[in-house]
């Protein structure tokens, strides 16, 4: 017997593909066959998830500007450290 899967379903689990990058994998754990997934890419490739993609891709890249300016400060933070340190030693 075949199983039916709604169309969130579907569309949750071909953006989970593009995010995973690994189909037969995904399929697996989320039981369903790696050609009914492939399947629903290319019906579900559409605008919609291209603009996802296109959306989290820049907030992607803005979290990890923000990550390196936060990393720098903390670098900056272990050295004033380390400099305050040293002067009460002396």
């Amino acid at each position: 017997m075949k199983k039916e899967f709604d169309t969130e379903f579907k569309k949750k689990s071909v953006v989970l593909s593009y995010i995973k990058n690994n189909v037969t994998e995904l399929a697996a754990e989320l039981g369903i066959d790696s050609a009914s997934l492939y399947r629903w890419r290319r019906v579900y490739k559409n605008a919609e998830l291209i603009h996802f993609f296109q959306q989290n891709s820049s907030s992607i890249n803005a979290l990890e500007r923000e990550n390196e300016r936060l990393q720098n400060l903390i670098e900056e933070a272990k050295r004033e450290k380390e400099i305050l340190k040293s002067q009460l030693m002396i």
